[in-house]
């Protein structure tokens, strides 16, 4: 869709939870359906400022080459990778692969 990413350039880079509390304001977690999966999937192991985050509409494995190419430090997808039960971790399917 777009030629070149956006970044936005801040003195500060926000951190992981700047960024939920602000898309906390803009899509608050009591309007989604009680069947959706929303808010937070993939806790990092430790806090560390997002200078790059990725905004996307589904995330794919060809999305998720280009946010690792891009050295995103956080995806934001529309459509949740997570939206079903997951028993294991493998790279057997593009959906356990992406996580």
């Amino acid at each position: 869709f777009f030629s070149d990413p956006c970044v936005c350039t801040m003195s500060m880079a926000p951190s992981a939870r700047v960024v939920l509390s602000t898309l906390g304001r803009l899509a608050p977690l009591h309007f989604a359906e009680g069947w959706d999966n929303v808010g937070l999937l993939v806790e990092p192991t430790r806090p560390r400022p997002l200078q790059r985050v990725f905004f996307t509409n589904d995330l794919t494995e060809p999305v998720m080459n280009e946010a690792v190419e891009w050295k995103a430090d956080c995806i934001i997808a529309y459509h949740p990778p997570i939206f079903v039960k997951l028993n294991r971790l493998t790279q057997a399917t593009p959906k356990q692969r992406i996580i």
